[in-house]
């Protein structure tokens, strides 16, 4: 079997949480304004630090970066930015964020493999105001990036076979 070229790649997933009860408790013309907000946050983000929009469904973004730490990078100013819409006129965005990094199989219709779904269920993890990352983020950029991880324990990951060591960043 041969094996095409590769890079690592940083993959991002954001969410929006608690939006079904926004939606419930606001109705949907401020949900969708609430919605159209985080989009132009993430998107701005996203776009400073070189990533490409693979995904957007519902109140979800999948994210590819040329590294893991403009993914890192980039989920810290969608949370700073998700804070100063706290203390401004808007509604609170609350976010929650996961990234991993590692080599997949790009397609069509983006990239595929289980660093894109280990990503994903990182993120699940995250509370609001959280960016989580694994292990393999952490070791990539711990002596890159000027941040500190802050350890939130093995964690089994719906799907994945192996225990994961999950970190906030902060």
């Amino acid at each position: 079997m041969t094996v095409g070229p590769s890079r690592t790649n940083g993959f991002l997933f954001s969410d929006l949480r608690d939006y079904t009860r926004y939606v419930e408790q606001h109705g949907d013309q401020a949900a969708a304004a609430l919605l159209g907000a985080y989009r132009s946050m993430v998107r701005g983000a996203v776009a400073t630090f070189g990533g490409a929009e693979i995904k957007t469904e519902g109140d979800s973004f999948y994210v590819v970066f040329p590294s893991a730490s403009s993914a890192v990078q980039c989920g810290l100013a969608i949370l700073e930015a998700a804070a100063e819409s706290v203390r401004g006129d808007g509604p609170p965005i609350r976010v929650g964020i996961g990234v991993h990094a590692g080599e997949t199989v790009e397609t069509s219709e983006g990239y595929v493999g289980s660093v894109v779904n280990v990503a994903a269920r990182v993120c699940s993890q995250a509370r609001p105001g959280d960016l989580l990352v694994t292990d393999t983020v952490r070791a990539l950029t711990r002596t890159f990036l000027s941040v500190s991880f802050v350890d939130r324990r093995t964690r089994r990951l719906k799907g994945i076979a192996e225990p994961m060591v999950l970190y906030r960043v902060q």
